[in-house]
């Protein structure tokens, strides 16, 4: 009877190392898979949610794009917040021409259309919206080249690191929008 009792528990033994339980190696190696797979896991979520991120930003822009004017309906200046890339209504821009200038304003997409002959003309922010920075920047407009972008920045607020990295606007760039 003890010999069946010592091989009983000599395959209770065998199988429990086996499976990775009891012994010193084979537990190693099943903590290191299922390490391996959490991180297989988290990898997966993280690219998940890149990925809806990216596409969320591609239909945001989209819309923007869709929202512009179309170039024969004249030239649009599109002024929206440079970091969260909102439009913004109710700004004062100027558009000037080498004899004249005119003024308008912002609509709630943020585009201001002014309806002028093909030309060249320079366009530039007369007045920013209560709380936002003032802007230099002055934006080119052309018979081929008849939409301007401009972002401003709430006041005491900075370009957000991936668009200041290198000076452009990755949207604009995305939308083939010329950013000012």
């Amino acid at each position: 009877m003890r010999k069946y009792w010592a091989i009983a528990v000599m395959i209770c033994l065998s199988a429990s190392l086996l499976m990775g339980c009891g012994g010193s190696g084979g537990g190693d190696k099943n903590v290191g898979a299922q390490s391996k797979a959490k991180e297989q896991a988290v990898v997966q979520q993280q690219s998940e949610a890149k990925a809806e991120k990216a596409q969320a930003k591609e239909q945001a822009d989209q819309k923007v794009t869709e929202e512009l004017p179309s170039q024969t309906d004249g030239y649009a200046i599109f002024v929206r917040d440079a970091n969260s890339k909102e439009p913004l209504s109710g700004v004062k821009v100027q558009f000037c021409s080498d004899t004249m200038c005119m003024m308008g304003v912002t609509d709630s997409t943020g585009v201001a259309v002014f309806k002028m002959d093909p030309g060249n003309y320079e366009a530039h922010i007369l007045k920013p919206p209560a709380g936002y920075q003032k802007s230099s920047e002055t934006a080119a407009l052309t018979a081929d080249d008849k939409t301007a972008v401009f972002g401003l920045l709430k006041e005491g607020e900075e370009l957000k690191a991936a668009d200041a990295a290198d000076g452009t606007d990755a949207a604009a760039e995305e939308t083939g929008e010329k950013k000012h």
